[in-house]
């Protein structure tokens, strides 16, 4: 592995061994090997969220979303953004608690606008915001708030059963949708809409009000 893959596993290492958060997937050993570099992760014997697409209550759900929600939240408030939030990268523990992994695409913000180019800015295009489909390269977005973009979108798409598409106004689409089992359907809506850390907020409410019999939240 040379130049830019190189560099990418590195920068994942980095930000898996410098944070910690229940609802991150941790790094428990990084090589350097003869032919190649390689990361050790626990294993999720559940698999990912695409497992999960359309077979699961809403309650559920949410409390997934609100797991994935903690560990954005910490990784803002340490000035990372993940980049590539999406189904592939959500996974789900023995103890059915779900887990944000592969930071290989994350970046440290330090811009005083909190905002990078939308060139550098890389991802899965089913799950960009639409400042970031619609802007050129000399556009300046928030990584930030394409990460919370990113979770109303999986919640869409676990609660729908539709398989994630390219340029789709998911706002438009839940407005327009009457027959979702939902419980509250604000909380699939306010994240598309918002873009911002109350989303986050409001996944955590919805935690605390729908999953009370599970205990206390992760403290971080």
């Amino acid at each position: 592995m040379t130049g830019k893959g190189l560099e990418f596993f590195y920068e994942e290492v980095k930000f898996m061994q410098g944070l910690s958060h229940l609802h991150l997937v941790p790094c428990l050993l990084a090589a350097q090997c003869l032919d190649y570099f390689a990361i050790v992760m626990p294993y999720y014997p559940a698999g990912d969220l695409v497992e999960l697409i359309g077979k699961q209550e809403s309650s559920r759900v949410v409390r997934y979303m609100s797991h994935v929600a903690h560990a954005i939240e910490y990784l803002h408030r340490h000035d990372v953004a993940h980049i590539d939030v999406k189904l592939e990268n959500v996974f789900v523990c023995e103890s059915d608690c779900a887990h944000l992994g592969d930071l290989g695409l994350a970046m440290e913000v330090t811009h005083s606008s909190r905002t990078i180019l939308a060139a550098h800015m890389g991802g899965t295009m089913e799950y960009w915001p639409p400042e970031k489909v619609n802007a050129d390269e000399h556009t300046r977005i928030d990584p930030f708030k394409c990460d919370i973009y990113a979770i109303g979108v999986m919640y869409w798409i676990l609660v729908s059963g539709q398989q994630p598409e390219k340029n789709v106004d998911y706002l438009a689409k839940a407005y327009a949708s009457t027959d979702l089992n939902l419980f509250y359907t604000n909380w699939l809506v306010s994240p598309v809409r918002e873009c911002s850390l109350v989303a986050a907020k409001e996944f955590s409410n919805a935690y605390e009000h729908e999953a009370s019999a599970l205990g206390p939240l992760p403290s971080f």
